[in-house]
Formats: C-alpha cells, sequence, structure tokens
C-alpha cells in the first residue's frame, strides 16, 4: 500500500531481513547505504538521496537487527539535519 514498483528504498546496510523481503515483495527496489558502528554514513547517504531520489529511507537506530548496534546521538542528528533529508520529510 505504500510502494509501487520500482520505488526506491535506502536501507542500512547490513539491514533487517524481513523488511527486505516485504519492500521486494512490493517490487520496491532497495539499496543499501554504507554503516560503521555508530550508524549510516553521512556522506554515502546523502550521495544515495541525491542519486536515486528514495520514496523512503528505512532505519533501526537503536538495537538494529542483524547487527544489534546503536546508533550514536550525533548521528542521528547528523541525519535529520542533512539537507539532502528536507526534500523527502
Amino acid at each position: 500500500m505504500f510502494f509501487n514498483p520500482g520505488d526506491i528504498v535506502l536501507t542500512e546496510n547490513p539491514a533487517y531481513l524481513a523488511a527486505l523481503q516485504v519492500f521486494e515483495s512490493y517490487e520496491a527496489h532497495v539499496i543499501g547505504v554504507e554503516s560503521d558502528e555508530h550508524g549510516m554514513l553521512p556522506d554515502d547517504l546523502e550521495a544515495k538521496i541525491k542519486r536515486y531520489r528514495p520514496k523512503c529511507i528505512y532505519v533501526v537506530p537503536t538495537f538494529s537487527n542483524q547487527t544489534g548496534k546503536v546508533w550514536s546521538p550525533e548521528r542521528r542528528k547528523l541525519l535529520l539535519k542533512r539537507n539532502s533529508l528536507k526534500h523527502i520529510m
């Protein structure tokens, strides 16, 4: 109901397998954003937003499945402050 075939979804890499399966069941195109122990890498995220103009960005910043990591407060704030995110929020 949220996705049309071909819609772009950015996800943290790696991402929760069940979420990937749901996106793909709706024929959305999933693109991974590189991450480290603090969360998605802001520069990679911004570049992929500009390049692909995703319909949504799927994040699990607290105890993400499959790694169990928790994003740093700084990385969470950066995600919300990036200029590229303003056009999709």
